[in-house]
């Protein structure tokens, strides 16, 4: 795969409301969408959840997490059926604190479609793009 791919995937990590972040990438390229199968691993502080992303989650290039740190690191890899692969990390540091580790209403990520992007203000986030 050219590594001009690489920039396409555009992962990218932004803040979403309070206390959540919304990790997203380009997943209408059809360079990006060509490779149908994906894992989205998120190191929150101590924890990593790993997600599967099939072919209709990866063109959706959303997921919204709800965070339990400051610090959140993002790996996705996405392949295909023949080996080709393409990976991006990003992560997202802000000085806001995290939830509640007892807060109940914390729930799995998940994918989703047609929020509305909002400024990351002070946060920082840095990406990665990695070939294989």
């Amino acid at each position: 795969m050219p590594a001009r791919c690489a920039d396409r995937l555009a992962l990218r990590v932004r803040q979403f409301g309070a206390g959540s972040i919304r990790i997203s990438w380009n997943g209408t390229d059809p360079a990006v969408a060509a490779l149908r199968n994906g894992t989205l691993e998120i190191r929150d502080g101590g924890e990593t959840a790993t997600i599967r992303l099939n072919p209709e989650r990866v063109g959706l290039g959303t997921v919204i997490y709800r965070r339990r740190s400051g610090d959140v690191s993002v790996r996705l890899r996405l392949s295909d059926d023949t080996g080709q692969s393409l990976a991006g990390m990003a992560r997202y540091v802000t000085a806001s604190p995290a939830i509640s580790l007892g807060d109940s209403s914390r729930s799995r990520p998940k994918a989703a479609s047609g929020e509305a992007s909002r400024s990351a203000g002070p946060d920082a986030h840095r990406t990665t793009y990695m070939m294989r």
